[in-house]
């Protein structure tokens, strides 16, 4: 469907024009499918959003189907270290566990601007401003992808089970004194879970802030001067990589484990899908919110493509099996996420001797740190 066709012609509205919603519409108009794209025009800036994804061999391959893969800006991540907060270790080596590399660490706008740019060449896809286009075509598959706060799923009657963490994520970009090396360091310390993930830059001396902290800590850090707050973050990060530099602003958002308890509604005629942030969040301290997505955009793309000709895309029976192996790879990898969470923060003597002792034991077993690293690559 060119861009100025007939608004009865679309298949498929696509709510939401994050990464998510944009590769599903990139997707399944490679699938043939006509489809209306709803955004929200936003900068694609840095400093507005400074975050970055940890992205496994499923998602880059997702992007490099779809050529959208931003790979000047992709870093391969080569080793892993993982700190606990009395004597824990454990390490992963892309070397040793037999792989090209753990993972690739990603600017958020670089993959924004690879899927806007793809989409401006994609005739079945008509991207449309609510503001602009108050009136939307009445399609049989509505898949809300417009992340945790999405209106539309609140419209179709979909319900959330939720529980707040107390906890904030902060994000930043930074400069560091020394060169990161293509590994990804992550600390647990207290109630803090530290990251700072390589970028590619000049030098490789820029990295991704990603920091779990209590609300309350979150806003007082967020308060500092920057030259007090890298100050701090240097302390945290036991100076790994040296003195550091803050060149984005400090980025902060309140963070839940949470998910639908249904994916799929009717309501007005049309059958409503909740695809990525819009159906689940979980705890970023594996990395693995953006790659959970994908993998719903991907479940999602091939349901509706081995469809049976007669059924209409809103069936709501065939979509079913989405809905059932999504649900199912949520909870695995949210569930785990969760737990890692309340292990790792809470405070009790003998648990904090158990934590640490277990991280010791894995990183000891060999076959076992290859099998964390191959589900990690599939979610």
């Amino acid at each position: 469907m060119s861009k100025s066709s007939n608004e009865e012609q679309c298949d498929v509205l696509v709510r939401g024009g994050g990464i998510a919603g944009r590769t599903l519409a990139m997707l399944l108009a490679r699938d043939g499918f006509n489809i209306a794209l709803v955004e929200r025009p936003t900068p694609m800036d840095e400093s507005k959003d400074p975050r970055a994804y940890a992205l496994n061999a499923a998602a880059v391959k997702l992007l490099r189907d779809l050529r959208v893969w931003p790979k000047e800006d992709a870093c391969p991540v080569y080793d892993m270290q993982i700190a606990g907060d009395s004597g824990g270790q454990l390490a992963f080596s892309a070397w040793r566990q037999e792989v090209d590399t753990l993972t690739y660490i990603v600017p958020a706008v670089a993959i924004e601007r690879a899927l806007d740019k793809a989409l401006d060449f994609q005739s079945r896809v008509q991207r449309l401003n609510t503001q602009e286009n108050p009136r939307l075509p009445q399609t049989p598959l509505v898949a809300i992808c417009e992340g945790r706060d999405s209106e539309t799923r609140a419209a179709f009657g979909f319900k959330m089970k939720a529980s707040e963490y107390g906890h904030s994520s902060l994000a930043a970009r930074l400069v560091c004194e020394h060169g990161h090396g293509h590994i990804a360091r992550q600390w647990f310390s207290g109630q803090d879970i530290l990251a700072l993930l390589p970028l590619t830059s000049e030098n490789d001396k820029e990295v991704s802030l990603v920091w779990s902290v209590p609300s309350a800590r979150a806003a007082e850090l967020q308060a500092l001067p920057a030259a007090e707050f890298e100050a701090v973050l240097r302390e945290a990060s036991h100076g790994a990589l040296g003195e550091l530099r803050l060149k984005t602003p400090v980025v902060g958002w309140a963070l839940r484990f949470a998910h639908a308890e249904r994916w799929i509604a009717r309501a007005q005629g049309q059958t409503a899908v909740l695809v990525a942030d819009a159906a689940h969040a979980m705890h970023p301290l594996a990395g693995q919110g953006l790659n959970v997505g994908l993998g719903d955009v991907m479940e999602l793309a091939r349901v509706l493509r081995e469809k049976e000709t007669w059924r209409s895309l809103g069936d709501e029976k065939m979509l079913r099996p989405y809905e059932r192996a999504r649900q199912t790879a949520f909870l695995k990898v949210g569930g785990a996420c969760n737990a890692l969470f309340h292990i790792y923060t809470d405070q009790a003597a003998p648990l904090k001797a158990v934590r640490n002792a277990g991280m010791n034991v894995v990183n000891a077993v060999k076959p076992l740190k290859r099998w964390l690293v191959g589900q990690a690559s599939q979610n």
